[in-house]
């Protein structure tokens, strides 16, 4: 999977994102990591689905280069992985999450792995049903 594919599917899935998680307050970095991996969930994904990407096209996209881009993508990372994301219930009550359960480096294939908070996962999996419906 390229690039300029990743772009438009953040472009097509990422304005709804923003609709059903406004008011997060995610950096510009952090977003396009959320619709990167995004991007890549399928409707029949499973809840502890793992997404691959390999590392060089991640750091393009990100726009990141050069010998700090490693401790540039683990420090926006780590202040990611503090954000909590609060989903308001139908029932009045609301749900508190992490964007993502973990964050992988595999240096020996230099792929990142992502792996969504499972509470989080079903919104995802909802969303991609809906664009995909829309979409047909």
């Amino acid at each position: 999977m390229g690039v300029f594919i990743l772009e438009h599917q953040i472009i097509n899935e990422g304005k709804y994102m923003m609709e059903i998680y406004q008011g997060n307050a995610l950096t510009e970095m952090e977003k396009k990591i959320i619709f990167i991996v995004a991007s890549l969930v399928n409707k029949t994904d499973q809840e502890d689905q793992t997404y691959e990407l390999p590392i060089d096209e991640l750091y393009r996209f990100l726009e990141l280069e050069g010998l700090n881009s490693h401790l540039q993508f683990k420090e926006i990372i780590d202040e990611l992985m503090s954000k909590v994301v609060e989903i308001p219930r139908e029932d009045g009550g609301w749900l508190m999450t992490h964007w993502l359960a973990s964050v992988k480096y595999i240096k020996d294939t230099e792929v990142i792995q992502f792996t969504f908070s499972s509470k989080l996962m079903p919104y995802f999996l909802q969303l991609k049903r809906y664009l995909f419906n829309c979409k047909s």
